[in-house]
């Protein structure tokens, strides 16, 4: 399975205030975890790693690394300011 997130340092720590929000709104979003700042699976074109139509999807041309790059950097848009903000006070 795929999943688009952001990791925490450890299941204790302290979430950074406004991001799963503001990724959730952004990006779409799954359940608040432990571990996770804020999570998100792949479309379900590429979910699922392990069927048939998602290996062809991943060997055409440049499709999937068209897809993961757009939704990388769209998370590193959406989050960097906040994350930035939460390192640099801490």
């Amino acid at each position: 399975m795929a999943i688009f997130g952001i990791t925490k340092g450890s299941q204790s720590s302290v979430y950074i205030p406004g991001l799963k929000a503001k990724m959730d709104d952004r990006m779409g979003g799954g359940r608040q975890q432990p571990w996770w700042e804020w999570p998100s699976l792949a479309d379900p074109m590429y979910r699922d790693w392990n069927t048939p139509e998602t290996l062809v999807k991943l060997r055409e041309k440049s499709e999937a690394l068209d897809y993961f790059v757009s939704r990388f950097s769209q998370m590193r848009e959406v989050g960097q300011l906040l994350i930035d903000e939460a390192c640099s006070t801490s």
